[in-house]
């Protein structure tokens, strides 16, 4: 057994606490926002895949497996099934009221 000390949780800093909260405010906001400029980049380019007559299906998965690849490339591992519907549900969530015939 080890006779380090383990740190007193009653004793935090006060400016650690504020300068923490501070910064994860900000990194959830700017995540916020990157993920409102995804959606509305995928439903562009869904709308583009539709206004060349691509049919939604088709469309969705085109999106779908563009962006499983770019995530494979960064991870360099298998897409698991569960990831693409995960995906293909999000995008229908975002976009899905823009295609209404499908």
């Amino acid at each position: 057994m080890s006779n380090e000390k383990t740190p007193d949780r009653g004793k935090r800093p006060a400016s650690l606490s504020t300068e923490l909260k501070q910064r994860l405010d900000a990194a959830s906001q700017e995540h916020q926002l990157s993920i409102h400029a995804l959606e509305q980049a995928v439903c562009d380019y869904l709308q583009s895949l539709r206004d060349a007559g691509m049919a939604r299906d088709e469309a969705f998965m085109t999106v779908v497996d563009f962006v499983l690849a770019a995530r494979e490339r960064g991870a360099r591992a298998g897409v698991h099934p569960a990831a693409r519907e995960k995906l293909l549900l999000q995008i229908n969530g975002w976009c899905g009221d823009r295609w209404p015939d499908g």
